[in-house]
């Protein structure tokens, strides 16, 4: 018997050291996971921050960056971005075949790399506002509140992050707040993807049930201890956090989502009578000599007012502007497009529709078609069943989107409030309310990327992640009074 002790005591150390030996290397490859991943998103930080500055730098006429011959690539050469550790270059290639200039950034972190690209048109439309690159599925510059609903992609806090009531967040998380007591509050609700946090005060990232869960990584301040910084909810619990957890090696930077400038509101135009329409009919405004003001615009009981832009970029302005079952078309040639700004009030109900008609010589029942700017202060409401195929800038009153309200369009604002609710739809574009707090509840739904200054969201909502609005998006002057020149607009951004 003593033989066969020793041998299958020798087979036990023997096991032991070997299961010893591939534990380690499990935990190796595990943080070394963790690494490359936050290596992987720093970089690409670094990428689209300088690529904006570089943007930014031009539009503000000639800092750092400059053009070259035509046909001929300058670069700046691989610069240190000190505060995120890293390192950044940005080549101009002024590409005289098809008149645009294209600025390439590389961002380099440690071994990882990312590059973003943007395309300027030189003295296009007037525009000149840098579009910032849209990442996440729902950012939020201050507090956030995630309340059941389904966010499919990533989202970001620049304050607290509130996640309960079953929330399914099928994305990354980025919060980047490290001053509050509390950065993360997770009750019952699922990431489906890694946490990033530059928070390292102790129970910084609280779990306040048992069910809270991070499918990924976890990834504490610089200098964090993860045991502290996100104690699980008790001693017994078998851990929050399914993958890795460790500190970063340098601080997530803060986003700036600025607001683009209002649309100027022109006052030497045609003066037209007003118009009135209802009963069976419809009106033709011809707009192909020059923009146009009329005082004010009824369209009732399922009549048309169509609007001929031609192969122009027109405005219409108008001081109050009402739809009750009207419809608003638009017939252009090749991007022509119709600026209507209502300067007073705006009331829509109904099935009413705006450019929705079929216009097959132009941008048919597509937002590039119609920019609606509304300088009026009392709430926008849009419910029923109202199809809207338009990029609507909101100067600075509230929103309401409800009741089956279908836009088709991206939605700037300077408001204060957005509320997205009763089976409201926002359809493959973005909501772009920097100084809002935006709410969404029962069965709203956004499909695209939503910017707020705040956001909570409760019942059945849904955010379907989607950037395929950037070629949608309208040609805006950068904000700040008119001081800068604006000398170019974006032609895209990838």
């Amino acid at each position: 018997m003593g033989k066969y002790a020793l041998i299958i005591v020798s087979a036990l150390i023997f096991s032991v050291i070997t299961y010893s030996h591939a534990l380690r290397n499990a935990i190796f490859i595990s943080n070394t996971r963790v690494v490359q991943s936050y290596s992987q998103n720093q970089a690409h930080n670094i990428a689209h921050s300088s690529l904006m500055a570089a943007v930014m730098d031009l539009n503000g006429n000639g800092g750092n960056i400059a053009i070259p011959n035509p046909g001929e690539t300058i670069e700046t050469g691989f610069q240190p971005w000190n505060q995120l550790h890293g390192e950044y270059n940005i080549s101009v290639l002024n590409d005289d075949v098809t008149n645009i200039i294209r600025l390439q950034a590389t961002g380099r972190f440690e071994n990882s790399v990312y590059i973003a690209a943007v395309g300027l048109v030189p003295g296009a439309g007037g525009g000149g506002f840098p579009w910032p690159p849209f990442d996440s599925a729902v950012h939020a510059e201050e507090d956030l509140i995630v309340n059941s609903g389904t966010v499919n992609g990533d989202i970001y806090s620049g304050q607290k992050l509130t996640i309960t009531g079953n929330a399914q967040i099928h994305g990354n998380v980025v919060a980047v707040a490290d001053d509050i007591p509390v950065t993360i509050e997770m009750n019952s609700g699922k990431v489906w993807g890694s946490v990033y946090t530059n928070a390292v005060n102790p129970a910084s990232i609280k779990y306040t049930n048992w069910s809270a869960e991070i499918t990924g990584n976890l990834y504490v301040g610089q200098g964090g201890n993860p045991a502290i910084v996100a104690p699980p909810i008790s001693q017994w619990h078998p851990g929050h956090v399914k993958g890795s957890s460790a500190s970063i090696s340098s601080p997530i930077p803060p986003q700036n989502m600025p607001l683009p400038e209002f649309p100027e509101i022109p006052q030497n135009q045609t003066i037209l009578p007003a118009i009135h329409l209802s009963g069976v009919g419809f009106q033709l405004l011809d707009l192909t000599g020059g923009d146009a003001y009329v005082p004010t615009i009824d369209v009732h009981n399922s009549t048309h007012l169509t609007v001929n832009v031609g192969s122009h970029d027109r405005i219409l302005r108008v001081n109050n502007f009402n739809m009750t079952q009207g419809h608003l078309n638009i017939i252009s040639q090749g991007d022509g497009r119709l600026q209507l700004i209502v300067e007073n009030t705006f009331n829509i109900g109904g099935s009413s529709s705006m450019n929705n008609n079929i216009n097959l010589d132009g941008n048919s029942q597509s937002p590039l078609g119609l920019l609606f700017a509304y300088a009026g202060s009392q709430k926008l409401t849009i419910g029923g069943n109202i199809p809207i195929n338009a990029n609507i800038f909101i100067k600075d009153a509230d929103l309401q989107l409800g009741n089956s309200g279908q836009i088709n369009g991206n939605i700037i604002t300077g408001g204060s409030n957005v509320n997205i609710d009763g089976g409201s739809g926002n359809n493959s574009r973005v909501v772009y309310a920097p100084n809002a707090h935006v709410t969404m509840g029962g069965s709203g739904t956004v499909n695209g990327s939503i910017v707020a200054k705040s956001f909570s969201g409760s019942g059945g909502y849904l955010v379907n992640y989607t950037d395929e609005f950037m070629d949608t998006l309208p040609d805006l002057n950068s904000g700040g009074g008119g001081g800068n020149i604006t000398n170019y607009s974006i032609a895209y951004w990838n």
